[in-house]
C-alpha cells in the first residue's frame, strides 16, 4: 500500500490533493507502491499533480473497483474536484484515476502563483 508523509509536503494546495486522493480505503488500496519510466526518461510517480488534474496510478484495470470510490471522493471534496474517472491502461503502463480540479481550485492556485 502506498503511503504519503504530509507533514513532508509544505504546499497546503499539494497536501490538500494529496490527502484527498488518499482519503478512500478503495483508492488508497490500489495506488501503486513504485515509480516507472514513461518514454525514455520521464519518472512518473504513483500520484502525480499536474496544473489542472491529479493522476494517481493503480494496480488494476478493473473499473468495477473505483466507480463508488471516485463519487465518494467527489462528494466529500467538492472544493478540490469537478470530476473524476478511471482510465484503463492499454498494457504499457498503470491504469489511473484522474481528478479534475474545481473552479475553486484553480482559483487558490492562482492566486498562490500571484504570491
Amino acid at each position: 500500500m502506498f503511503k504519503i508523509d504530509l507533514s513532508k509536503i509544505k504546499d497546503d494546495i499539494t497536501r490538500d490533493i494529496y490527502d484527498a486522493c488518499q482519503s478512500n480505503n478503495v483508492i488508497q488500496k490500489h495506488t501503486i507502491d513504485y515509480t516507472w519510466i514513461s518514454g525514455s526518461s520521464t519518472e512518473v510517480y504513483p500520484i502525480m499533480v499536474w496544473p489542472y488534474d491529479v493522476e494517481i496510478q493503480v494496480d488494476t484495470n478493473n473499473s468495477i473497483y473505483f466507480n463508488k470510490a471516485i463519487k465518494r471522493v467527489l462528494a466529500l471534496y467538492p472544493h478540490l474536484f469537478k470530476d473524476g474517472y478511471f482510465c484503463k491502461s492499454d498494457g504499457s503502463c498503470p491504469s489511473y484515476i484522474r481528478f479534475n480540479y474545481s473552479d475553486t481550485l484553480l482559483g487558490r492556485i492562482k492566486n498562490q502563483n500571484k504570491s
